[in-house]
């Protein structure tokens, strides 16, 4: 039981999670169009500690995974077409994977506790089966 609820949890902040990045709006085309700017005087690479903090304001970790080339290319190419980058689009994909199979497992586990609530039912409502006396010798 406490499986089901710690998974019930998870589904919830994952859910809450993946709500949270519907509702942000694409930039790419705001970029793309110059919209936020394209002076080089404001451009200068991210420092370590702004990058560190970002990553933990949004709940990022940096991870190292290696997919072939082949996935990859493909990946850039749906992500491309939905006009989002790839690594988001792999985050986005991850997330709904995992929400699915979390529901998946809990589905499995309240099937597995309803099936040993009829095992215990039945076990309870059967009377005992004899006992053997043992034979004198």
């Amino acid at each position: 039981r406490a499986n089901v609820v710690v998974i019930l949890i998870l589904i919830n902040q994952l859910e809450k999670d993946m709500a949270k990045t519907d509702n942000i709006p694409l930039a790419i085309d705001a970029w793309d169009s110059g919209k936020f700017g394209r002076d080089e005087a404001f451009v200068a690479t991210a420092e370590v500690a702004d990058e560190n903090a970002l990553d933990e304001a949004l709940g990022l970790k940096l991870i190292s995974i290696r997919l072939p080339v082949k996935l990859i290319d493909n990946l850039k190419f749906v992500a491309g077409y939905h006009r989002v980058g790839y690594q988001p689009l792999i985050r986005d994909n991850l997330s709904r994977f995992v929400l699915s199979e979390m529901k998946l497992i809990l589905k499995a586990l309240e099937e597995e506790e309803e099936k040993r609530k009829k095992v215990v039912t039945q076990c309870e409502s059967e009377p005992p089966a004899p006992q053997r006396q043992a034979k004198a010798a």
